[in-house]
This record gives C-alpha cells, sequence and structure tokens, in this order.
C-alpha cells in the first residue's frame, strides 16, 4: 500500500525533472527536454490535488483563500506563460547564456565590452587553478562561469524560475496535507 498521496507522488515526479534539469543545465538538448517535462508534471500538482482532496470539509475555502494570496502572484503568471508555450505553442526551447564575473582589480566598469576565451565550461580543478595562479598575470583570471537559460519570451533564468515555483508548489502541498490528509 503506497502511504504517499497522489498530490505528493506528481510532487516527486515534478522534482525528478527537477533535478534533471539541474544536473544537465550545459547538454543539449536534455535540459530542454526535461524543462518541458518539468513544466507539465508541475503543472498537474495542483490539478491531481484539486482531484484529490476537493471533497474534504474544509479544502474549498483553503485553495479559495490560496488562490488570492498575493505572495506569487508574478511567479505564477510566468509560469502559466510558460505552460501555454510549451502545451499550446511549441516546445520550449533555451538560449545559454554565460555570465562570467570579472574581479574588480582589472578596472572594468558595469557595461564595458571585455572580449575573454573561454577554454571549458566547468570549474577548474584545484590542480589547474594552482597552475593558473603561479602563473597568473593581471589581465588573466580563473572564475566560475554561471549558464543562464533563457526563453525569448521571459529575460530570466528559467531554471531559477523553476525551483522558485517547485518551491512555491513543495510549500502548498506540504500546508495541504497537514490540514487534510488525515481526512482522505
Amino acid at each position: 500500500m503506497n502511504l504517499k498521496s497522489h498530490t505528493h507522488l506528481k510532487l516527486e515526479e515534478a522534482h525528478f525533472f527537477l533535478k534533471k534539469m539541474e544536473d544537465n543545465i550545459n547538454i543539449e538538448p536534455d535540459f530542454n527536454h526535461y524543462l518541458n517535462a518539468f513544466i507539465t508534471s508541475s503543472r498537474a500538482v495542483k490539478w491531481i490535488m484539486n482531484k484529490e482532496y476537493s471533497n474534504i470539509q474544509g479544502w474549498k475555502k483553503w485553495d479559495k483563500e490560496l488562490s488570492v494570496r498575493n505572495d506569487n502572484r508574478d511567479l505564477l503568471k510566468m509560469i502559466t506563460r510558460i505552460r501555454n508555450i510549451s502545451q499550446k505553442e511549441r516546445p520550449l526551447i533555451t538560449n545559454m547564456e554565460y555570465v562570467i564575473p570579472i574581479p574588480d582589480y582589472l578596472g572594468f566598469n558595469e557595461g564595458d565590452k571585455v572580449k575573454c576565451t573561454l577554454s571549458k565550461i566547468e570549474a577548474p580543478t584545484e590542480e589547474e587553478l594552482l597552475k593558473q595562479i603561479s602563473k597568473s598575470d593581471p589581465s588573466h583570471f580563473i572564475a566560475q562561469i554561471d549558464v543562464l537559460r533563457i526563453i525569448d519570451e521571459i529575460d530570466d533564468d528559467i531554471l531559477y524560475i523553476c525551483q522558485d515555483y517547485y518551491k512555491w508548489l513543495e510549500s502548498i502541498v506540504t500546508e495541504c496535507e497537514t490540514l487534510f490528509i488525515q481526512n482522505l
């Protein structure tokens, strides 16, 4: 017998795809496939919750109060837009943008253009880092490169948006189960 609610099982499925996105941030087309799967499964969490709990006394009132809370309105609108693209227009395809933090000692101002050469995206090993430091010159530096995944219609990193949405889902599932699971 399964002790987890259907809602919780769907939340675990969404988490699975979110972790795959995080693990495959640099891998094409895997990241995009996992993104599309995450959007589909995460959006289903609330639908399954409604199906599972809607006949329990007090749930409809709780759900209505949840929908008028202001704390995540922008996030939910963005996720709805992303879901609509994924389900009704086309698969979600991201562009990769790289953020390279430039040390202050190089004297660049915000907005300055900097030409750089990337030898690899992964962070250097400790051995590689020590070699670079030993033959260091002020115009060369080592930095952890951040990869952002951007959808044309959304200017924010899609992975951060999905992580925030998952945290919100996790919090409402926890709240719902705390209040209503004993009545299933």
